[in-house]
């Protein structure tokens, strides 16, 4: 009996360590998926404000709060707190970038482990 206890608890505390590190890796493949999402809607955005009479820096920054608010608005969904200034959205002659990084930190009794995540997405702009 106690050794079955004792096995019991050897599982336990092996699941909850490995569900506690595991986690900022969760965050961190949801991310992905959310900046590509922002690019394509950034691109989409991005090559209809160009037919109107806007300058190149007005459309960006337009683009810039439309894809920062929308991984903001993502990142919240994964417990993730992202501040804006960790979304940064660039233009060049040909390419549209989208890049986030953040920290997560995972705490276990008498360890803690700080994480450092980056995601980086690139879409080429058609004429």
């Amino acid at each position: 009996m106690l050794r079955l206890l004792v096995w019991g608890a050897f599982v336990v505390a092996l699941l909850y360590t490995g569900a506690t590190l595991a986690f900022p890796y969760y965050q961190y493949i949801m991310m992905q998926g959310v900046v590509e999402e922002a690019a394509d809607v950034g691109v989409a955005q991005l090559k209809v404000m160009r037919k109107g009479p806007w300058r190149d820096d007005a459309v960006l920054g337009e683009v810039a709060t439309t894809v920062t608010t929308l991984i903001q608005a993502r990142a919240k969904r994964v417990r993730l707190d992202l501040p804006p200034k960790r979304v940064r959205v660039s233009l060049e002659p040909d390419l549209f970038r989208v890049e986030t990084n953040w920290e997560a930190e995972a705490r276990l009794p008498g360890y803690s482990h700080r994480f450092h995540f980056r995601v980086e997405v690139k879409r080429l702009i058609g004429p």
